[in-house]
């Protein structure tokens, strides 16, 4: 018993230094929003709106939105490009302050839009993006 006690401790120190003296860094996005739009006759005008730190992960070039329907069996996806002006700064600051997406302190967020449309292949009740 002593035995194991005194490994489980060994470990803890051995997990603890190493977590002291690693540097972590985390980046991440600050959220999204998707939407749609019916245009047409099982056509979907899909839009995902992604926010980012300035100083956090790049803005994707392109992204893959997934379409499933487990009554029809279909899994397929959309793939969504950047509209035109998008990444601009949203940040809500007061006009004397400068966000870190112009070299500021304060935390600066942007604002990607990525839209498509889809033609849905069949008349499913349980579309799901």
């Amino acid at each position: 018993m002593v035995k194991q006690i005194q490994k489980i401790i060994s470990l803890f120190f051995v997990i603890a230094f190493i977590a002291l003296t690693s540097r972590v860094d985390a980046s991440h996005s600050m959220g999204s929003d998707l939407t749609y739009e019916c245009v047409g006759p099982n056509q979907y005008r899909v839009r995902l709106s992604f926010y980012r730190d300035c100083i956090g992960i790049a803005a994707p070039t392109s992204v893959v939105i997934p379409v499933t329907s487990a009554s029809c069996g279909i899994n397929l996806s959309v793939t969504c490009n950047p509209i035109l002006g998008t990444g601009q700064e949203i940040t809500p600051i007061c006009p004397s302050a400068t966000s870190t997406c112009n070299g500021g302190v304060f935390t600066g967020i942007q604002e990607w839009v990525y839209e498509s449309v889809i033609t849905l292949p069949a008349q499913c009740t349980d579309w799901v993006f």
